[in-house]
Formats: structure tokens, C-alpha cells, sequence
């Protein structure tokens, strides 16, 4: 049987392939190399060797894959112009980058050293600088109802300012003429709002001994100052005749001072209570030398005791200043005015009458005729014009104070041979306490507000007041301590 022709000349394969070196048929259409002979095959048979991926030679830009006929090296291209060669210069970065990173570097270290806390402390007192600005503003108000009638609220924010700036201290000037007064019972109220706002820093703070939480409530003095500085810059008042603002040199120092003492004040109060410190600092004080924290302690029963009975004898010849007075109507706005004033002045007369009791001078300017300043220099024992009769019923005061201090004194002291220090220590203190209070009180206003002259309240003599209070309690603290030892001898 004879075959048929096309059977005999069709390949044995369906791709009708083969080799053309041995003539094998080809199964794979797409095999590079013959599966007998290992020959190469056709272009046709290399597709798929085309297709395969084949990495450049090192330092060769393209390697093989330029060798290859028809060779694809987009991707290679496209990977390296994508990838370029590393130079070693850093990418260049904009102006707001930078200037954040140097923000946020100042933000971090501002937070990490607590002065963030410290600031908003020191907003908080000066808010309460404000309120105590604006309560002397309403007391101008109601003894003068024309006082800001149709001014524009900033007129009456620089007064309130000024009037805040004042109430610690700071010198309000008027054509080279100043006004110092600090109000004592003002200094107390915003003494106290501050000390608050120092204790919730020293808490938050995670400062452990007492000295880091100090120091932590000390640094609020210095964005206070700043505040209180940029205040007596910017809030002045111009008028026609004058200018009138705080000076902001004095500003800076007076509010840094009570900001950073009131803020150490708040940082201690954070770890133990003002009792608690100042019996650490008394037996510190004992452990440099017997006795010392017993006349400490002496000094400050003296103390208070002179300014207990001091408040009592004010108020006593205030109540018969007023009963012997005529009757005068009194309105709800004078009630008000009296109310403000005896807060925030009482302390001032009071530290003003305990420094009188102990004999030392004050002096005041009783009125101004024709432009010539009339003063007066009043005291129970150095002199001067003298005082009325029942005046020197003050003296009382200091001996009192003086002999219940030693007489306390005696009482916790063991040794009786410590005597000499106790009574040095307690008339130390007891002196130098009375004498930074009468400072303090002094009130001095100069003539551009009221007219010629310097018109002086209570400003007592600093310098007899140290003297006389170390004399009154070496003398009456010595006869306390006797009683107290009498008392205690079978």
C-alpha cells in the first residue's frame, strides 16, 4: 500500500520546524538551541532568549543587554535614571523646614526646663495684677463719679495696668516726680494668688527635693518681669500738660523680685508646708550652734505678737476716731471705698504703728501752704514734736511682745546656760522682721500729684526701728526669761 505523499513530507511535529543543521524536528517553537545537535536555531527560535533578563557587567554603562540583538534596556535605563549615583552631598532642604526644626528644637527645651509652666504661672499673676489694678480703678471711680465718664475701654485698661504696676511697688512717674507706695494688704493678695500658681508647677515638675521645686518656682520672676517690663513700656498715659507711666527699669527689678520670691515661696509649698519649713530651717539653723532655733522661734512670737496688738490698738483709736465724729450719712459707694482701703492699707498702718510703739520716728507732711511742704516728725522717745498723752499707751506693745517672746523662749530651752545666744538670735530676728515691715510701708507721693511738695504717710525711720528693736527685745526678753525660769524652780 502506497502512502500518501503530503504524510511523507509533513513534519512530525505541529510547529513544521527543524533543525537546520541535522534536520531534527522542532517540538518547541520556542527553544533557542536544537534538543539533538544543540545547534543554534533561527531568530525566529531565539524569542524567547530575547525576553530574558540579563544584569550589565560592573563598570560597563548597559553590560550585555547592549550585545543582544533586539535587546530591550528601557527598564535598565529607567532603574538607573531613577537611582543616581550617591555624591555624598546632603538633599538640600527649604527655609520652612528648618525653621521648623529650630522651633520645634526651641519648644523642646523651653518644655524639658519647665519654663513653659513658669510662663503661664507668671500670666496667672499677672491677671491677678489686673484684678487688683481694677480694684483701685473702681475705688477712684467712687470717690470721683466723673472719672472716666466716655472714655474708650483702652484709657481704662492703661489705668488698670498702671494701677496694678503700682500696687507692688513699681514708681508711677509725672514730670520727673514719682509716686512709691506698695500696699501691703495688695502685696498679700497677690502674693497669695502666685504661691498657688507656683505650688501647681512645683507638683507637675516631678522635681523631688525641695531645692529643685525652689528652683522651679524661682524661674516664673523671669517671664514675669518680662511681662510686667513690656506693660510699663507699652501703657502710658499722655496728656497735654504731662506723661504719666511706671518706670519700666523699675518695673523690671521690683517685679522680678517678688515674682521669683513668691515663686520659691509656691515651689517649697509644693514638698511641705510653710510650718514644716520653718522648723527644718531652725534646726538647720541649731545645728550650726545651740540655741539659735529657739531664739528664732522667739523672734517670731515677738513678732506677731507686736503686730497683733498693734492691729488692736488701730482699731480701737479707729473705732473712737469714728464714734467721736460727726454724724455723717455713709453710702453705699463710701462703705465700698472704706472696705477697699482698709485691705489694702491696714498692714501699712499697722507696720507703720508697731515701728511708732517701739519709740522709733515718723515723719508725714500734715498740709501744703503756698507751695511749702509743712512735715511733721513725731516720736515717743527720740524726740520731735512728741505725740498726745494716751499716745504713749503704745509703748506697751513692744515690752509685752518682748517679754512673752522670752518667756517662751525659756520654756523650750533646755539649758538654761544658752541664754546669750537665744536672746542674741531672738532680738536679731525680731529687729530686722520690724525693720523690713516699716520700710515697706512707707508711702511717699510725689508733688506732680499732689501738688508741691512730697506728701509722706507713715514712713517710718528703718534705721532707729533696727536699733530700738534689738534694744526692746534683749531688755524685756531678758525679764521673760527669768519669770519663765522662776516658774520652773521648785
Amino acid at each position: 500500500m502506497c502512502a500518501d505523499p503530503r504524510l511523507l513530507s509533513a513534519p512530525p511535529t505541529m510547529t513544521g520546524m527543524e533543525c537546520p543543521k541535522c534536520a531534527a524536528p522542532v517540538v518547541d517553537d520556542a527553544a533557542a538551541f536544537c534538543s539533538r545537535c544543540g545547534a543554534p536555531l533561527g531568530a525566529p527560535q531565539a524569542a524567547a532568549t530575547d525576553q530574558l533578563p540579563i544584569a550589565p557587567e560592573e563598570g560597563v554603562p548597559g553590560g550585555e543587554a547592549s550585545k543582544i540583538p533586539g535587546g530591550d534596556t528601557s527598564k535598565i535605563e529607567t532603574a538607573q535614571a531613577a537611582d543616581p549615583p550617591d555624591t555624598g552631598a546632603a538633599p538640600s532642604r527649604g527655609n520652612a523646614d528648618v525653621v521648623g526644626e529650630i522651633f520645634y528644637s526651641l519648644r523642646s527645651l523651653l518644655v524639658s526646663r519647665g519654663w513653659v509652666r513658669a510662663s503661664q504661672a507668671a500670666g496667672v499673676g499677672f491677671l491677678a495684677l489686673l484684678a487688683i489694678g481694677a480694684a483701685f480703678v473702681l475705688l477712684a471711680k467712687l470717690l470721683s463719679p466723673a472719672f472716666g465718664s466716655g472714655e474708650n475701654p483702652l484709657w481704662m485698661l492703661t489705668r488698670i495696668v498702671l494701677a496694678g504696676l503700682w500696687s507692688i511697688g513699681v514708681t508711677i512717674e509725672r514730670d520727673a516726680a514719682g509716686s512709691s507706695v506698695l500696699p501691703l494688704g495688695a502685696l498679700v493678695v497677690f502674693g497669695w494668688v502666685l504661691v498657688q500658681a507656683a505650688r501647681r508647677v512645683g507638683e507637675r515638675s516631678g522635681a523631688v527635693t525641695l531645692r529643685e521645686r525652689a528652683v522651679d518656682g524661682l524661674k516664673i520672676g523671669v517671664p514675669f518681669a518680662l511681662i510686667c517690663f513690656l506693660a510699663a513700656v507699652v501703657f502710658r498715659i499722655r496728656t497735654e500738660g504731662a506723661e504719666i507711666g511706671a518706670d519700666p527699669g523699675a518695673a523690671l527689678l521690683v517685679s522680678l523680685a517678688w515674682g521669683s520670691l513668691f515663686g520659691a515661696l509656691g515651689g517649697l509649698r509644693a514638698g511641705a508646708s510653710f510650718l514644716d519649713l520653718a522648723r527644718r530651717a531652725a534646726r538647720g539653723a541649731d545645728r550650726l550652734r545651740p540655741g539659735v532655733a529657739e531664739g528664732l522661734w522667739a523672734g517670731g512670737v515677738m513678732i506677731a505678737t507686736t503686730l497683733v496688738l498693734g492691729l488692736a490698738a488701730v482699731l480701737l483709736f479707729l473705732v473712737i476716731g469714728l464714734a467721736g465724729a460727726r454724724s455723717v450719712p455713709l453710702s453705699f459707694s463710701d462703705a465700698v471705698v472704706f472696705v477697699v482701703a482698709l485691705v489694702a492699707f491696714l498692714p501699712n498702718v499697722v507696720a507703720g504703728a508697731s515701728g511708732f510703739a517701739l519709740g522709733a520716728p515718723i515723719e508725714f507732711l500734715a498740709r501744703t501752704i503756698d507751695g511749702a511742704a509743712v512735715e511733721r516728725r513725731a516720736s515717743l522717745i527720740l524726740g520731735g514734736q512728741g505725740a498726745r498723752g494716751y499716745a504713749y499707751v503704745l509703748l506697751l506693745i513692744p515690752a509685752a511682745a518682748c517679754f512673752f517672746g522670752g518667756y517662751v523662749a525659756r520654756r523650750r530651752t533646755a539649758d538654761s546656760a544658752a541664754l546669750p545666744v537665744v536672746l542674741a538670735a531672738a532680738a536679731a530676728a525680731y529687729a530686722l522682721g520690724l525693720c523690713i515691715l516699716v520700710a515697706l510701708s512707707s508711702m511717699r507721693v510725689g508733688q506732680g500729684f499732689l501738688g508741691h511738695g512730697n506728701y509722706l504717710v507713715a514712713a517710718g525711720d528703718p534705721a532707729a526701728t533696727l536699733l530700738l528693736g534689738a534694744l526692746w527685745a534683749g531688755v524685756f526678753g531678758y525679764a521673760g526669761w527669768r519669770t519663765a525660769e522662776q516658774q520652773a524652780t521648785p
